[in-house]
């Protein structure tokens, strides 16, 4: 019998999507910082994980041949992507709450977009700044403006004909 592969599903800071990378050990936990390689030029990035399966190869999420590992947990003290995470955070918190304050006093106001997709979640777009959560706010967490509809998008539609269109050509 084949052993399991440990598929983590990870998450980057300011992204709701979540991705799927390999762990060469069971050293990792739910909550974890980890390095991993993003991209073309698979530029080192620190990602959180968000889950853990272990699969054996045939029920496998993605294909193991294009599944990129796990480089290392992110290590505060060794690993230099400048400002830490958490302070990061605290400095965006702090300009989300002026940029908010300034909105609301200028009364600024938007709608959400909602945008429904096959298989994933929704997301809703701020139509103001464009920024993307997965739920509604009465007031957008990133530009502060009064939201006073949704509108929705079917784009779902065009998900829809990609995969008939790929269904097709294989029947």
């Amino acid at each position: 019998m084949d052993e399991d592969y440990i598929f983590c599903e990870v998450s980057f800071e300011h992204s709701y999507s979540r991705y799927t990378y390999i762990a060469d050990s069971d050293d990792y936990e739910i909550g974890d910082l980890v390095v991993v390689p993003v991209g073309k030029d698979n530029e080192e990035k620190i990602a959180q994980i968000e889950t853990i399966n272990y699969l054996p190869a045939e029920e496998a999420p993605y294909p193991i041949q294009k599944t990129k590992h796990i480089i290392r947990k992110f290590d505060e003290d060794t690993d230099d992507f400048g400002t830490p995470p958490i302070i990061a955070s605290i400095d965006e918190a702090i300009g989300k709450v002026k940029r908010i304050t300034n909105s609301v006093k200028q009364g600024r106001t938007a709608y959400w977009i909602q945008k429904t997709h096959l298989f994933r979640a929704d997301e809703y777009i701020c139509s103001a700044c464009r920024a993307t959560y997965g739920e509604l706010y009465s007031i957008c967490p990133s530009c502060g403006a009064y939201m006073k509809k949704s509108k929705y998008d079917p784009s779902w539609v065009d998900e829809m004909e990609d995969m008939l269109a790929f269904l097709d050509d294989d029947w």
